[in-house]
């Protein structure tokens, strides 16, 4: 039986906060909402928008029918035209906790990170223990620094609902960024017991393993990387028909080793095709990104090396393939067995032979490459990479005769190429047309100086001695913990870590005075 109209000076149960005679008794037609929630629910957006609009032409007060829209809008990636409705919807009801916190979402994704705070804090006010709420004003804090009340955030949220495994996968996350590893390592195999199926967990409690050295169960984690639909790393198979490499014997057969991740991936672990105890009598072929290929063709790294766009891939004949970064979980590689015979690069002789005559002008000191930043579309590039060159200024007062050469390709090249008077410098990364050229550069070098990026990796495949700056916030977990060296370049690379977040004038200056205690140049 349908119940009585409520009478005109009550309150509209549409939610508007108004009075029914001003709001849905204009109106003879019943609320749209319940047949819009019932579509939205159901996941059916075009349909629950199409009633909301309907709904909302005979009843525009209806705050639950702008929300519907602006949800449907917003989820269609449509956020201006979602704007409107949400906003509507928070000045005719100032309690809808649905209102308040979309649209912080909304905002926060347009980076008007101040007004999104106020609304998910209007929207938690009015329901402190919205998990999605807490969630998403932690994440919001976390991005501006603010870890105490992004922790206290994720904490409510487990405690709101300690089956969610989505609140204990934010509070491990952030703990693991603070370097607080066992609470982080908890948190993960917490929400991994609640949703064995969560990718997201499984991967970053294989980054935290691998980090922490523990690498026998990291790299078997790790393969989760690879899942279809992964959400954390684009990884896509070879257009091969042949199957992926499982683990079997691969005596006489054809094994297509194929590349994914970043440059430097691809060069940290080409190791394993120098070394192929892994996959005794295989005939082996490296598919590698275009501005790789004359370095790996001549580093002799397999019976064959193809780039990754060759469209003749597609024709050739293999029996298997694999991923680059798979290779040491079918290694079975550990802390104590990594492949690190150096070097396992070498660049072409005839670049060599170029850039060798190009250099033999900078004499009187040691040669030293330098690399400040990395890609910018890096997920972590605003704390690896240097603020800019000004802040490397205290290496050229180091009282020896030093002659810097950049090797800055991209971000950063501006600066080199109109270095300020007290910081002379020889920039020679515009002309690099590919890593060949970049490591023909590196083999004369007496040492390199670089952020986290892919030249760091070279130099050490080369055997060049490179010294490595590396920020305190989410340091890539093959630099391991709490060490200056690298299991992968052993004697090659040393590692000065931010002691604290942000802090590079602190590193730069004990990168100063180890330069003082550098022995001549070995040419």
């Amino acid at each position: 039986m349908t119940p009585p109209p409520p009478g005109r000076n009550a309150p509209c149960p549409c939610g508007s906060g108004r009075k029914y005679k001003h709001c849905c008794l204009v109106s003879a037609r019943p609320s749209a909402y319940p047949q819009a929630l019932q579509h939205y629910q159901r996941g059916e957006l075009g349909p629950a928008l199409q009633v909301a609009r309907q709904g909302l032409a005979a009843q525009p007060l209806d705050a639950r029918l702008h929300v519907i829209a602006g949800l449907c809008l917003l989820q269609g990636s449509q956020p201006g035209a979602a704007e409107p409705h949400l906003r509507q919807a928070l000045q005719l009801d100032p309690r809808n906790v649905d209102a308040a916190l979309n649209l912080g979402v909304l905002l926060a994704g347009r980076g008007q990170a101040d007004e999104a705070e106020r609304c998910y804090r209007q929207g938690l006010q009015l329901d402190p223990a919205n998990v999605l709420g807490l969630l998403n004003l932690g994440d919001l804090l976390a991005r501006d620094g603010r870890d105490g009340e992004a922790e206290r955030c994720f904490v409510a949220a487990v405690a709101a609902r300690p089956g969610f495994g989505g609140a204990h996968h934010a509070l491990a996350h952030l703990r693991a960024a603070l370097g607080r590893r066992d609470e982080a390592e908890q948190g993960y195999r917490a929400a991994l017991q609640i949703d064995p199926g969560d990718l997201r967990s499984r991967y970053n409690l294989a980054v935290l393993l691998l980090a922490r050295g523990r690498y026998e169960e990291g790299w078997a984690l790790h393969e989760v990387r690879t899942t279809p639909g992964f959400p954390l790393r684009d990884t896509r198979p070879p257009p091969v028909s042949a199957p992926r490499w499982a683990g079997e014997p691969l005596a006489g057969r054809r094994l297509l080793v194929w590349p994914e991740q970043g440059l430097g991936d691809e060069i940290q672990f080409a190791r394993y095709l120098a070394a192929r105890d892994w996959a005794p009598g295989a005939q082996v072929t490296l598919a590698c990104r275009p501005a790789l290929l004359p370095l790996f063709a001549a580093s002799g790294l397999a019976d064959a090396v193809r780039a990754s766009n060759d469209p003749a891939l597609r024709e050739q004949r293999f029996d298997a393939w694999t991923y680059t970064m798979s290779l040491p979980w079918h290694a079975g590689t550990r802390l104590d067995s990594v492949p690190a015979a150096l070097p396992y690069l070498c660049a072409p002789a005839e670049r060599s032979a170029h850039w060798q005559a190009r250099l033999q002008a900078t004499d009187g000191g040691l040669r030293i490459g330098l690399v400040w930043k990395g890609a910018p579309g890096h997920a972590n590039d605003h704390h690896r990479s240097l603020p800019g060159l000004a802040a490397l200024r205290p290496l050229w007062q180091a009282a020896r005769p030093l002659r810097f050469i950049s090797l800055q390709k991209g971000a950063g090249e501006d600066e080199a190429r109109d270095p300020p008077p007290d910081q002379p410098l020889r920039h020679l990364g515009g002309e690099i047309a590919d890593f060949a050229d970049s490591a023909a550069i590196v083999a004369q070098l007496d040492l390199v100086i670089c952020v986290d990026t892919a030249i760091a990796h070279l130099a050490g495949a080369l055997g060049i001695p490179c010294w490595v700056l590396l920020p305190a916030t989410d340091t890539d977990w093959r630099w391991l913990l709490e060490r200056d060296d690298s299991p992968w370049y052993p004697g090659v690379l040393r590692l000065f870590r931010q002691r604290q977040a942000g802090d590079w004038a602190e590193v730069i200056a004990r990168v100063r005075d180890a330069l003082a205690a550098l022995p001549p140049a070995r040419r």
